[in-house]
């Protein structure tokens, strides 16, 4: 196995806790991974009070989004919030009440505004600002705010081609705030906006005479303005989550290319969704039981690392995902015998 967890500039404290994230197969707070994987408390817990470890991260995930744009991909920055379950949590800093689809009704968590990159092949998240309700907050921001200023943080760090976001932030300050700053976009909009189409019609985006299906067509694209704003409107006619009926999404985005393509713009968007998938179910996104809310961003910051590893990793092992990379790491169907001996000397022999 080639050394990709070799760690260069980072601190001790952090690459204990991120070998101990990626090799424990239990709940990932300090006392669960300990009794998992053997290493003391006391060594997790370093994490916490090292104040450089995550500036140090943050660093190495912008060489790192940097380090893997290749020629002939796209290069896209991904915008996307998700919630973090604290449904039974009392006093911990920064909570929320945001709307959770499982439940289908809002419930208390934290709400990171999140950022990644992406060029198909891998996928690198960036960082994140929280989101609170503004009853509960000092000084609100807007989840389309810190998108903005997520934004403007990385627009001169990484060379990214567009921005790819969901329907939440299709609206027209965002539009606006990309015109301004010259940002090119790619996002999913409400099929109940109106346009205004170089002809004259005047009319919903479902209802649009320019957007209507002829035959086995599946993607369409017109020219047309929202709120003043010229841009490019796409319907993509797509089967529904269940495979047995057929949806139509409506995409608005600034880059001038064919219908199709509009819809494989979009579509990159998904790559988020991964991070978020593996970071909760496989990496422990949620279970940091800190109240202070620097302590969870410590957490948080040292869970998008041990994934940008293993996406490292799934690239040069050519593997189809970054679950099957840890599978292949924690329950041994591959060698794990350089893996563990660098998991040794670097957190334990240090």
């Amino acid at each position: 196995m080639a050394n990709i967890f070799q760690f260069e500039v980072i601190t001790k404290p952090i690459i204990k806790y991120v070998f101990a994230l990626i090799l424990s197969t239990k709940r990932k707070n300090c006392s669960a991974m300990s009794r998992n994987i053997g290493i003391p408390k006391k060594h997790l817990y370093q994490a916490y009070r090292d104040d450089n470890g995550t500036k140090q991260i943050e660093s190495l995930l912008v060489k790192m989004a940097n380090k893997y744009k290749e020629k002939g991909l796209p290069s896209v920055f991904i915008i996307d919030p998700t919630n973090i379950r604290k449904w039974f949590a009392k006093d911990m800093e920064n909570l929320a009440y945001d709307y959770d689809g499982i439940v289908g009704k809002s419930k208390q968590c934290l709400v990171p505004v999140v950022a990644a990159w992406t060029n198909t092949k891998i996928t690198i998240p960036l960082d994140f600002l929280f989101w609170i309700n503004q009853k509960l907050a000092l000084k609100y921001k807007k989840k389309r705010e810190l998108a903005e200023s997520l934004i403007l943080k990385f627009k001169n760090l990484i060379s990214f081609d567009y921005v790819a976001m969901d329907g939440a932030f299709a609206s027209e300050p965002m539009l606006q705030f990309c015109k301004k700053y010259c940002i090119d976009f790619c996002m999913r909009i409400a099929r109940n906006r109106v346009i205004v189409s170089k002809d004259g019609i005047n009319a919903q985006l479902q209802y649009h005479p320019k957007l209507k299906f002829k035959k086995n067509e599946r993607y369409k694209t017109i020219k047309a303005t929202y709120k003043g704003i010229e841009c490019f409107f796409t319907a993509h006619k797509r089967y529904s989550n269940s495979g047995k009926s057929w949806n139509i999404v409506y995409i608005i985005s600034s880059l001038n290319i064919p219908a199709k393509e509009q819809a494989k713009a979009y579509n990159i968007r998904w790559n988020i969704e991964k991070i978020f998938r593996t970071a909760k179910q496989s990496l422990g996104l949620g279970d940091c039981q800190c109240l202070e809310i620097e302590k969870q961003r410590t957490h948080i910051f040292a869970v998008f690392y041990a994934y940008a590893k293993l996406e490292e990793q799934k690239k040069f092992k050519r593997k189809r995902s970054v679950e099957q990379v840890l599978n292949d790491l924690r329950f041994q169907k591959t060698p794990l015998k350089d893996f563990r001996s660098l998991f040794l000397e670097q957190t334990i022999m240090s």
